[in-house]
C-alpha cells in the first residue's frame, strides 16, 4: 500500500490538524509539507485524482479560506481579534552553547493584539516581542528572561503580582518601555488577586501601585504605566469591569509602545540618510550604549529602530556597541539583537568612544532614555553623559531616541531625578559562559572590595542635538519639546 492510501486511512488526522490549525499556525507547514511529499510520487504522478489528493488540496483550500475570512471579519469584530491573530508562546528554555547560537529548536513565537505591528524582530528568524499575554490563558503574562541572554533563551510566565514587580526589580525584564509594559501586565495581575468590594479593590490596587512603582525609581514608564491602568479603571462600576479594564489597558500600553517605536525609525531614518548622502553611500557608522533596542522595549527600540528603518531603505550601516558596564547590556543585548537582524556591528569598551570619535570613526550617536524632564535633560544608562561630553568636543550629532511615555511633564532639572543604586555585587562579579557551555559567574576583585552601583546619569539638554519621537525630531528645548507634545499626551 502505498505512502498516500496510508494517509487517507487517518480521517482522524485531518480534524485534529484543522483543530490544531486554529491555534498554531505552523499546521500550515505540516499540509504544505504533507502535499509536497504527495506531489512527488508516482501515484500523484500516475494519478492526480486519489482521494487523499483531492481531501488534502480540498482541506489545503478550506483552511486557508478560512484563515483570510475569519481574519478579515476580526478586524470588524473586537472580540474575535485575538483569535485570528495570535501566535503560541511555547514555555521552553534553550540552551545557547559555541557551537548552537543559531538552533532554537523549536520556535518561540509572540503574541500580537494589534493590526498595526508588523512581526519584524526576530530571534533565529522566528518573531518576537519582548512580552505577551498567553493567547490560551490571559491570566498568564509570558516574558524573555533578558538575565541569561544571549547565551539562554528562557521564556518565563508570571502570574501573581509579586513575580511582576519582581521581574522588573531583579531586571527580568529591563529598558524603559518594557518595564511600563510590565508594570501596567502587573497591575493587570494585581487586579485578579484584588477583593471584589469596591472600595477594598480600590485600596488593595492603590497599595500594590506604591510597592510596584519603587521597584525601579528612575524609569519614568513605570509610574507612567501604573497611572494610566489606575485612571482607566476608575470609572467602572464593578471589579469584574475594573478587571477587564486593566487587561485592555495594558495591552494598549504594549502595542502602543512597539507603534511608537516603529514610528521613532520613520522619523530618524532622514538622520541616517542625510549622512549617508554626505558619504555618498558608504556605512554610516553610529554608536550607541546600553541597550534601547527592542528587547528593551516591546517591539522595535528606540536607538535601534531608526538603524532598523536604515536597513529596510537599502542604506549600509555599522553600530559600535558599547559593552555598558556593570550589566554588560551592550555586550549581551544589543550586539546580539544587532546579529540576528545581520546588521554589521563591532563591540567596544565603554571607554572606547572618545578615542573613535577623535579619529572620525563615528558619524553619529543614538542613546535612548529611562527619563526625560520636559525641558530636555535626559537620564540613561550610566556612561551616557561622558558619550554626550565627547561628541560635543568632537562636532558629532548626539540624539536620543525615545516615546513621549518616558518625558516627565513635572520635573525641571535632570539633577532631581532619582538615580537607582543597585548591589555592589554587580559591580564585583560578572555573569558568562566557561567551556563547558554553562553560564556562570565570578568574582573579579578581590574579596571585601567596596564598589559604587550607580544605574544611570543625566546628560544636561545643551549636549542633546535633538530627540527622535513619535511625533518627530525635535531639539532638547522646554518651548519646542512643549510645542510638539500636548501636555502628557502619548496616547495614538
Amino acid at each position: 500500500m502505498s505512502e498516500c492510501n496510508h494517509l487517507f486511512l487517518y480521517p482522524c488526522l485531518y480534524k485534529k490538524l484543522l483543530s490544531y490549525f486554529r491555534y498554531n499556525l505552523r499546521a500550515i507547514s505540516f499540509i504544505l509539507s504533507a502535499l509536497s511529499h504527495i506531489h512527488s510520487t508516482k501515484e500523484f504522478r500516475a494519478n492526480q485524482r486519489t482521494p487523499c489528493v483531492t481531501f488534502l488540496c480540498f482541506l489545503w483550500r478550506f483552511i486557508t479560506f478560512m484563515s483570510i475570512s475569519y481574519t478579515e471579519m476580526a478586524k470588524d469584530d473586537p472580540t474575535k481579534k485575538k483569535k485570528a491573530l495570535f501566535t503560541i508562546g511555547h514555555k521552553k528554555n534553550i540552551l545557547l552553547t559555541k557551537g548552537s547560537l543559531n538552533s532554537l529548536s523549536k520556535p518561540v513565537l509572540r503574541h500580537s493584539t494589534s493590526t498595526k505591528n508588523n512581526l519584524t524582530m526576530k530571534i533565529n528568524g522566528i518573531p518576537h516581542r519582548t512580552i505577551w499575554p498567553n493567547p490560551k490563558n490571559p491570566r498568564e503574562i509570558c516574558i524573555i528572561d533578558q538575565r541569561l541572554l544571549p547565551h539562554k533563551v528562557s521564556i518565563e510566565t508570571l502570574v501573581t503580582k509579586e513575580q511582576a514587580t519582581k521581574a522588573i526589580k531583579d531586571m527580568y525584564v529591563r529598558g524603559a518601555g518594557l518595564i511600563g509594559a510590565t508594570a501596567g501586565f502587573g497591575m493587570y495581575l494585581a487586579s485578579i488577586s484584588a477583593p471584589d468590594n469596591l472600595a477594598e479593590f480600590d485600596a488593595y490596587m492603590a497599595g500594590y501601585a506604591r510597592i510596584l512603582n519603587n521597584s525601579r525609581p528612575t524609569a519614568r514608564n513605570l509610574k507612567w504605566a501604573i497611572d494610566r491602568i489606575i485612571r482607566a479603571m476608575a470609572g467602572a462600576e464593578n471589579s469584574d469591569d475594573k478587571r477587564r479594564i486593566a487587561f485592555a489597558t495594558a495591552s494598549e500600553i504594549a502595542d502602543e509602545d512597539a507603534e511608537f517605536c516603529r514610528r521613532i525609525g520613520e522619523h530618524g531614518l532622514g538622520l541616517i540618510q542625510k549622512i549617508s548622502e554626505k558619504k555618498k553611500g558608504q556605512p554610516v557608522n553610529i554608536l550607541t550604549h546600553c541597550n534601547a533596542g527592542w528587547l528593551a522595549f516591546v517591539d522595535y527600540g528606540s536607538a535601534t529602530a531608526p538603524i532598523y528603518a536604515a536597513r529596510n531603505a537599502g542604506i549600509p550601516v555599522h553600530v559600535w556597541v558599547d559593552e555598558t558596564r556593570p550589566w554588560n547590556q551592550g555586550a549581551r543585548l544589543t550586539a546580539w539583537e544587532l546579529q540576528q537582524e545581520g546588521i554589521a556591528n563591532t563591540l567596544i569598551c565603554d571607554n572606547t568612544g572618545g578615542h573613535l570619535m577623535q579619529h572620525g570613526l563615528v558619524d553619529m550617536i543614538i542613546v535612548g532614555s529611562d527619563r526625560t524632564t520636559h525641558t530636555g535633560d535626559v537620564a540613561n544608562k550610566i556612561g551616557t553623559y561622558l558619550k554626550a561630553v565627547a561628541a560635543k568636543d568632537n562636532n558629532i550629532p548626539f540624539y536620543v531616541a525615545l516615546p513621549s511615555s518616558t518625558i516627565d511633564w513635572e520635573l525641571d532639572k535632570g539633577h532631581d531625578i532619582p538615580i537607582e543604586q543597585r548591589e555592589e555585587e554587580e559591580i564585583t562579579s560578572v555573569m558568562g559562559l566557561n567551556d563547558e557551555g554553562q553560564i556562570t559567574t565570578v568574582q573579579l576583585c578581590a574579596p571585601g572590595t567596596r564598589a559604587a552601583n550607580y544605574g544611570f546619569d543625566v546628560t544636561p539638554a545643551r549636549l542633546v542635538t535633538g530627540l527622535i519621537t513619535e511625533r518627530g525630531v525635535v531639539a532638547a528645548e522646554k518651548e519646542k519639546i512643549h510645542g510638539l507634545f500636548a501636555q502628557g499626551q502619548t496616547a495614538l
